[in-house]
């Protein structure tokens, strides 16, 4: 009698236990249901950390990062059919809900604003929250000479990358802007420049809530700690989880009360004062810029090629029995290709010997000519292309010898006859 008396027991506070984990799942539920009239459709936007890459997880969950974790928070908490992920890409483990965002590897700012121009994501997904984090990989591959990489340029780009996100919000549109995290082991000489950049996100974020704006700023830097990293530049499991309840408790504070998160969110806010670039200007090569070196004078032709015409040259330098014009010239701390010989460049030298670079692609008009006592003119380049007519008039006399690349002798010859070098013996180098 005591066994079976104790078994309807065990049954009774079983099937209570169950009824009320039922109950306050409903009650939940319930609450979610009366705060939320709406589905909110959230773009995850970012690098390689949106998109959730963690080598050492299962294979199925080397993506999905942070947002397996947010994904299982919503949906516990009843949150599921009131919000619609969306981007243009999938990534992630099965039990995603919904595996869409805009997160892709080695993303940069530019790249992200490129997605937003050509592709159009704003207009095409449509969220009504942007959940943006970017910078790491501008961070990583920092440039001084490309201009998309320099880090003198991320304010103004992170800035236009808002601006563009913004003006594709709806008036009740937010972006929620996040720090990102420091970077761990060998790349961990970097975080002084991750310090500088987040000072530009709180800067701008600031910013724009003083120009109006629905911009909040969650700081994913103070949340990613140094046993957190999967690798040099990614959070582990852990990481990602920390990351997931950061934007959970964000978003459904956010859900619950709309208008009053925003106000106290901006209330809490530093105020906005301008700063300056942390990020040193570095000077770059611009297009027609003209600079001198060893006596010899150039002009940036292309910037994205990185190519000069050497357009001038010092009488003391026409003066010498050897002119060698270089492969390339450094100016700026960029190393740029000289291509061509630019008009009159060395007309009435008095050199005998003058040697062409390897990437001299133009002789122009007169370059060569009236040098009355050259005898030998090497080419090195094997992608000379035009020699203008009158670039060698009134040079060459029988002694002439011109030594260009074996394999393009009979290419040249023609060339070299149609820019009026009228007498030389063709050599081969």
């Amino acid at each position: 009698m005591r066994k079976i008396f104790k078994k309807a027991l065990t049954f009774l506070l079983t099937g209570a236990l169950t009824l009320s984990s039922v109950s306050i799942s409903m009650a939940e539920e319930s609450s979610v249901d009366a705060n939320l009239s709406k589905t909110y459709k959230i773009m995850p936007f970012g690098d390689s950390i949106t998109a959730g890459w963690c080598a050492s997880m299962e294979s199925e969950y080397q993506f999905g990062g942070y947002r397996i974790y947010l994904q299982r928070k919503l949906k516990e908490n009843g949150y599921q059919k009131y919000t619609d992920f969306v981007g243009l890409y999938q990534s992630g483990p099965s039990e995603l809900y919904d595996s869409d965002n805009t997160g892709r590897n080695g993303a940069t700012i530019d790249d992200l604003q490129r997605n937003c121009d050509k592709n159009n994501v704003m207009s095409t997904c449509k969220p009504d929250i942007v959940m943006l984090q970017v910078g790491t990989n501008d961070i990583i591959y920092q440039s001084t000479t490309t201009e998309n990489l320099l880090l003198s340029g991320a304010m103004a780009r992170l800035e236009k990358l808002i601006d563009t996100v913004i003006s594709g919000l709806p008036t009740d549109g937010v972006l929620f802007l996040a720090t990102i995290p420091d970077m761990s082991g060998s790349e961990s000489s970097k975080n002084s420049d991750v310090a500088k950049y987040n000072s530009i996100v709180r800067n701008l974020a600031s910013k724009k809530v003083s120009e109006g704006k629905n911009v909040i700023l969650i700081d994913v830097h103070s949340l990613i700690k140094s046993d957190l990293f999967d690798d040099e530049y990614h959070p582990n499991q852990k990481g990602y989880e920390a990351m997931g309840n950061l934007w959970y408790d964000t978003l459904t504070a956010y859900f619950s009360d709309p208008v009053t998160f925003l106000a106290q969110e901006k209330a809490a806010m530093p105020e906005y004062k301008p700063m300056d670039n942390p990020f040193p200007v570095i000077p770059t090569p611009k297009l027609n810029d003209k600079f001198t070196v060893k006596g010899l004078t150039y002009k940036v032709t292309d910037t994205a090629t990185k190519t000069v015409s050497l357009i001038k040259a010092t009488s003391k330098i026409k003066k010498k029995s050897s002119i060698t014009v270089p492969d390339t010239v450094t100016y700026l701390n960029t190393t740029l290709r000289v291509t061509a010989l630019g008009k009159n460049v060395f007309k009435k030298s008095k050199a005998k010997k003058i040697t062409l670079g390897k990437n001299v692609k133009q002789i122009n008009k007169g370059a060569l000519a009236n040098c009355k006592k050259l005898k030998k003119l090497t080419i090195y380049s094997n992608f000379l292309t035009t020699v203008k007519k009158g670039a060698g008039s009134g040079t060459g006399k029988k002694s002439l010898k011109i030594y260009v690349p074996f394999i393009k002798q009979g290419v040249y010859k023609k060339l070299l006859k149609k820019g009026s070098f009228k007498k030389f013996k063709l050599k081969t180098n």
